[in-house]
């Protein structure tokens, strides 16, 4: 990690387990972007991919060539290879009962504290797929683009075309795209202006008007109120539960509580 940051190999844009580096920023950087739009009377156009199982496909082939380009080799380089070298996983069941084991022939180990560095190495150029005029965030596996202009049709044109380059990367790189969870949202002021629709491989992508992004729930007009009111549900569950536990002659402690 320490030779990935000193010599700028990972994307400034990429957020995820990086140190100083948080959703937050990530957020504060989209949410402001989405102002900048408003201020300026302009529609911003943005999609929110979702990529399916990306740990459990990592193209291991793929993933040693951009440790080269990387320049990470020497012993380093060895000790990843047999890191990664005949990884197997079988079932146990009560205790006792073995499956036959299978031979991970893709993907990076889940648990491993190694993992999530390897698979910033081998999303890290996903970022060459972005085309003029358009802007994204990077968090892990989390990937957003997005477009800003005076019309939403115009928005439309530059995201599309930076939308065909990011799948036809992940298609070169063996990651797959959940079509059914890869949403389009247009935040925008205006009124009147007419919808539109992005297309991935030839399938309409489906829009939200309150997509949930690294956490937070937005909504096309920026009025925070779908996420004030998540937030509000979620503390009356909590607090009713809380009342369900004290009472004056039962309940628990006011030591449980605290802890609760």
């Amino acid at each position: 990690m320490y030779h990935l940051e000193t010599n700028g190999i990972i994307s400034p844009t990429q957020s995820g387990f990086r140190k100083n580096k948080t959703t937050e920023d990530q957020l504060t950087y989209f949410v402001q972007n989405i102002e900048n739009a408003f201020q300026e009377q302009k529609s911003m156009l943005s999609v929110f991919f979702d990529l399916s199982k990306a740990f459990d496909t990592v193209w291991k082939d793929g993933l040693h060539l951009k440790l080269l380009q990387s320049n990470i080799q020497g012993t380093m380089y060895k000790w990843i290879s047999n890191f990664l070298h005949n990884r197997t996983a079988r079932v146990k069941l009560d205790g006792k009962y073995y499956s036959k084991q299978v031979i991970l022939k893709e993907g990076v180990p889940q648990g491993s504290a190694f993992s999530p560095t390897l698979f910033l190495v081998y999303i890290n150029d996903i970022t060459s797929a972005i085309t003029p005029y358009v802007k994204h965030t990077l968090h892990a596996d989390d990937f957003a683009i997005w477009s800003t202009a005076e019309y939403a049709t115009t928005a439309k044109v530059t995201a599309q075309a930076t939308e065909d380059k990011v799948f036809k990367w992940l298609h070169d790189w063996g990651l797959t795209i959940n079509l059914n969870k890869t949403i389009t949202t247009k935040f925008s002021l205006k009124t009147k202006e007419r919808d539109v629709t992005l297309t991935m491989n030839g399938q309409p992508l489906p829009t939200e008007d309150t997509p949930t992004f690294l956490g937070i729930t937005l909504d096309k007009r920026l009025t925070w109120k779908p996420h004030i009111q998540k937030i509000n549900q979620k503390a009356i569950r909590r607090s009713q539960i809380m009342k369900k536990l004290p009472g004056t002659k039962w309940g628990a402690n006011s030591k449980i509580l605290r802890q609760v």
